[in-house]
Order: structure tokens, then C-alpha cells, then sequence
């Protein structure tokens, strides 16, 4: 069909009609669309149609997939596009499309029937507001986000050197606020952060709340990379300065992930995953600071997720079990009770570190259910041991709680149930709790730790020193026991110089801070007789560690209690490999 004929059939139609080439140049154009953008025919005919009718940010990669879908012959049958009139005005118009060919068959353009939606896709986005919008902050939400998202990766791929970066920022200290404070203030807080992250970005940005404390934004045709950098520096400064809540100043800090658009992204949804993936790296590295987005990070993602996937079976599949540490008098080496320690023997991997599973236990909630089979297998073994040696009525079990776990609704009665099943008498069970977890919720913890002591259960801090290490929680917690943390135990002698003095003397601080408090001190991570001899000589009583034996699985742990009288057990069971 001609252009005069195609033209003749579509100004009948009083819509909106347009026919481009190949190049989105303006072949012809209907008088009702003139009259709606306010161009005259002589105006549009000639001129390109991104470059006239087209919104600057939008033009480059609305003509790159206009050009690729011409020649392809793979425009969709309908397209909604919003133009720019003359005179600023927004027109939104649905066009029904057609792609015209030449002799030989191929596309050499388009031809389009428009219709005027503009009034009614007004009243659709004030419909859509809350469904784009955060309703709290009133900045975008994670569905507009990744739709804008989705834009800049498509500009990426038909523009060259167009960068662009997301970051997400997460607030540190978000909880605590929000739980001293209350939600109103927590609201309040997320409310101004949204301001600060609006005031650190360009117009033609994207600020997202996407959840919780977590905001995203997308800065897009940036300059070079170094850019998304600088913008981190500078959102972290902006949120140091204090916010004020009602009559309260209250301090935040901001762990930040970036992540650079780059030719290995075909979802928005993967640009945004590995953002979260470098603000959690950046979170685990100390907070306050910004990670940019590596493949090791999401490699390493992935390890964890398939981690978590076994160990949400290892429990049914029996691969988790226990192994007990001595805690011995220093003096003597004798036997005073055990340490029971988790431990996960893999099918495939083998033995994993607690240090490579915990952490995910912890932020996935398992920990409660298995730090619950830990305490039971505990106080069982212990049990056990006590059926062949009814005279051994001074052992004690230390069993450690995690900090979701000691504030888990149902510990004192799985507590309560564990030792009315296995029938260990509380005099004989110690719980040992981190400083993290008491400070976490001071007054719901002084409560549970006055509730279990009423039980004759023990309670030990562990890794004592390495935390909030206050004296007034020290007289305001019902505690019996301090631990040491080895970094203390190990570098009061083996560092040497002022480090060495420094940590000796705050060794010497906390036993004397123990025994004046009527607390039992115990060392750990001994590993040395030079350690031992300094030790004992500063008054410390107990400790645990390699030079009196390694975790033993529960036989070897079970012949130590029975040879508990023996003066030859330390030496013997300090010569054991570690428990596998």
C-alpha cells in the first residue's frame, strides 16, 4: 500500500494516526494527531518522531527498540506510549500497530492507529499510586523500582557507554531504635532516611523503599562507575547526622551494596540481588560502610543458600551431634564438668565449622529447634554418664543459647521439660548466654535469667570481655560465671609487648572483678603451660581448652568421666585427636 493511500484510510478513522520508516522518521501524521500534540503537519513530517514527540531520558532507548523491532517484524500489535506535546503536556495513546514492507518483503517501516487515553490512565495512576508507591515514605516501591530497573538495562543494551548502578542501603541500627523507641519513631526514622537518600541523588533518579530499613536507589546514566562510589560516601555522611524524633536525637549509620550494570544482566531482579548480596557483605564487615558487588559474592550466595538447604535436613538425617570439651581446675587438671558443642557431619563436604553454619542457623531461626536438640542430647548424655557414676554429683553440662533461642517464647518450658524427661537435676545444668544476647532486650532478659536462677540453673557469659563488658549489667544480671574469651587467654603471653601487658591486665581485671562479685572464672582456649602457669597465678580457678583435652565425641568424653579420679586422664586425653 502507498503512503497517500495508507494516509487516505487512517484520517478517516478521526484517531490518531502516524506512518514512520525504518528510522522512526515522520512520513505522515493525522490531523487529530497534530491537534492532540499541538505540532502542525509541517512541523512533524520530516522530523524524527523520538527526537520531537519522545521525553529526553526516554528517547535513546525507545528508538534503539523501535529500530530493532522494525526490522525484526516483531513490534507488538499494541504499544502504549506517553508523548510530549508541544507545550509540556503528557498524551498517553494506545496504538494498534502494523508493520509495512517493501517489494522485497522486508520491513522498511510502521504504520499506527492511536487512541487518546490520557484522562483515563490519570485516574489509573492515581489508582496504581498505592500499588507503586510506599505508602509510609511515598517513595517508589520494589515493583516500580524494578520496572525502572528494567529500563536502564534496556538502555544499556542499546546504547554504548551508558552506565548505570544500583545501591542498597540498609540502616544499622534500625532494630534498636525501633524497639527503645517504638514503632511511631521507628516509622518517623524511615520517613527521614527516605529524605536524606532524595536529597543525595539527581531528579532524574529512583529512591525505593523496598522493605523494612532497606531503601534502593538507582542512579542511571552516570558519568563513569567511580560515581556510584562517591554517591555511597556521601549518602553514609548524609545519614551520620542526627535525626531528630519527637524530643529525641537519634544516630544511624548505613551499610551500603553496589551493584554496576554490566553486559551479564538480563533481569532487573539480578542487578538488585547483587546489590543486597554486597550490602550484606558490607553489614558483616563491620557496618557503616559500602561493598561493591563482585562474582565471588554471589558464588558465594549461592554456597550459602545450598548450606542452608542441607542444614534444614540434617537434623531428620541425623548428621548433627554433639561433642564435649572438659572444663578443668587449673591446678590440677581434675574434671569439673563439659562444654557440649555442636557439630555437622556433612554426607558429601564432611565435617562443616560451626563457624560456616551457625551464622545461618542463626539469621534463619534454625537455631532455636536445634540449639533445643543440643540442650536435650546434653543433658542425656549427661544423664548417662551419671546412671554408671552415681557419685560424680558435682559434673556439670554447659550448654550454649543463641541469642533467638534465650528469647525463644517457649524456653523455660523446654527447659523445664528437658530436665523433667531426662532427669537432670538444675544444679547440674549451666546455660551459657553472650553479652549480645542479654543487651539485645535488658529488661526481658533480667526477668529470664532471675527465672532460670530460681531453677538452680547456672548461667555463665561467654566470651566475656569481647561485648558490652559493663559492670552495672554484671550487678544487675543474676550471672555465676564468667568466661574468658581466648583471644585474651592467648594474647596475654603469645603476643608479647604492650599488647601482651594490656591483655594481662585484663585478665587480671576480670578475675578480680569475679571474685569480688562471688563468680567462677573460667579460661578459655588454653592451649599452652605458659598460659596455664599465668593463668593460675592471677587467681583463675577453671578453664578449658587444648592443653587439657579437645572436644571429645561422647565415648571418649564418657572414659574421661570415668577415669575422672585418675591423675594420668589429662595427660592422656589431651594427646587425643579432635573429636570428628
Amino acid at each position: 500500500m502507498k503512503i497517500a493511500e495508507l494516509a487516505n484510510t487512517l484520517e478517516g478513522m478521526a484517531a490518531l494516526g502516524v506512518v514512520l520508516d525504518a528510522s522512526g522518521r515522520i512520513l505522515w501524521c493525522s490531523t487529530f494527531a497534530c491537534a492532540r500534540t499541538g505540532y502542525s503537519l509541517g512541523e512533524l513530517v520530516g522530523a524524527n518522531w523520538f527526537d520531537v514527540l519522545v521525553a529526553p531520558e526516554e528517547r535513546e532507548a525507545r528508538r534503539a527498540l523501535f529500530v530493532e523491532g522494525v526490522l525484526a517484524d516483531a513490534l507488538p500489535s499494541r504499544i502504549d506510549t506517553v508523548l510530549i506535546a508541544r507545550d509540556g503536556r503528557s498524551v498517553t495513546v494506545a496504538w494498534a500497530t502494523r508493520t509495512l514492507k517493501g517489494s522485497d518483503g522486508a520491513s522498511v517501516g510502521f504504520a499506527g492507529v492511536g487512541i487518546d487515553f490520557t484522562e483515563w490512565a490519570m485516574d489509573a495512576d492515581r489508582c496504581e499510586q498505592g500499588h507503586l508507591h510506599d505508602p509510609l515514605t511515598g517513595l517508589a516501591n520494589r515493583t516500580m523500582f524494578l520496572s525502572r530497573l528494567a529500563l536502564a538495562l534496556s538502555r544499556y543494551r542499546h546504547a554504548d557507554g551508558h552506565i548505570f548502578a544500583v545501591l542498597v542501603v540498609d540502616l544499622d541500627r534500625f532494630k534498636v531504635i525501633n524497639d527503645s523507641l517504638g514503632h511511631t519513631a521507628g516509622d518517623e526514622l524511615l520517613v527521614e532516611a527516605g529524605r536524606v537518600l532524595v536529597s543525595c541523588v539527581r531528579p532524574q533518579d529512583t529512591v525505593a523503599r523496598l522493605g523494612g530499613d532497606e531503601f534502593g536507589v538507582l542512579v542511571d546514566g552516570l558519568d563513569d562507575a567511580g560515581s556510584a562510589v562517591r554517591l555511597a560516601g556521601t549518602i553514609q555522611d548524609a545519614l551520620r547526622n542526627p535525626f531528630r524524633i519527637g524530643a529525641i536525637e537519634a544516630f544511624t549509620t548505613a551499610s551500603i551494596g553496589i551493584a554496576l550494570g554490566g553486559p551479564s544482566y538480563d533481569r532487573p531482579e539480578d542487578v538488585l540481588r547483587d546489590a543486597d548480596n554486597a550490602m550484606y557483605r558490607a553489614k558483616a564487615r563491620g557496618k557503616a560502610r559500602y561493598e561493591v558487588f563482585e562474582e565471588s559474592m554471589h558464588l558465594r550466595a549461592v554456597k550459602l543458600l545450598e548450606l542452608e538447604t542441607d542444614l534444614r535436613r540434617a537434623l531428620d538425617r541425623n548428621e548433627l551431634y554433639v561433642v564435649y570439651q572438659p572444663i578443668v581446675l587449673l591446678k590440677t587438671g581434675a574434671v569439673t564438668g563439659f562444654e557440649a558443642l555442636l557439630r555437622w557431619r556433612h554426607p558429601v563436604r564432611g565435617i562443616i565449622s560451626p563457624v560456616d553454619f551457625i551464622p545461618i542457623a542463626e539469621e534463619t531461626g534454625l537455631i532455636v529447634p536445634i540449639g533445643q536438640w543440643v540442650l536435650e542430647e546434653a543433658c542425656r548424655t549427661l544423664r548417662s554418664w551419671l546412671v554408671d557414676n552415681p557419685s560424680l554429683t558435682w559434673l556439670t553440662m554447659s550448654v550454649n543459647l543463641s541469642s533467638k533461642q534465650f528469647l525463644a517464647p517457649r524456653l523455660r518450658d523446654d527447659i523445664d521439660q528437658t530436665l523433667t524427661v531426662t532427669g537432670v537435676d538444675p544444679l547440674q545444668l549451666k546455660l551459657e548466654i553472650t553479652e549480645s544476647a542479654l543487651m539485645d532486650n535488658p529488661e526481658a532478659a533480667a526477668l529470664l535469667l532471675a527465672d532460670l536462677r530460681g531453677r538452680g540453673i547456672g548461667l555463665s557469659i561467654d566470651d566475656f570481655g569481647t561485648g558490652y563488658s559493663s559492670l552495672s549489667y554484671l550487678l544487675r544480671f543474676p550471672l555465676d560465671t564468667l568466661k574468658i574469651d581466648r583471644a585474651f587467654v592467648s594474647g596475654m603471653v603469645d603476643t608479647g609487648g604492650e599488647r601482651a601487658a594490656s591483655n594481662l591486665e585484663l585478665v587480671r581485671a576480670i578475675v578480680t572483678l569475679a571474685r569480688n562479685l562471688g563468680m567462677e572464672v573460667v579460661a578459655e582456649g588454653v592451649e599452652t603451660e605458659g598460659q596455664r602457669i599465668r593463668l593460675e597465678a592471677l587467681g583463675c580457678q577453671l578453664a578449658q581448652g587444648y592443653l587439657f583435652s579437645r572436644p571429645l565425641e561422647v565415648g571418649a568424653a564418657r572414659l574421661l568421666v570415668v577415669n575422672a579420679t585418675n591423675p594420668r586422664a589429662r595427660r592422656l586425653f589431651a594427646s587425643l585427636p579432635p573429636a570428628g
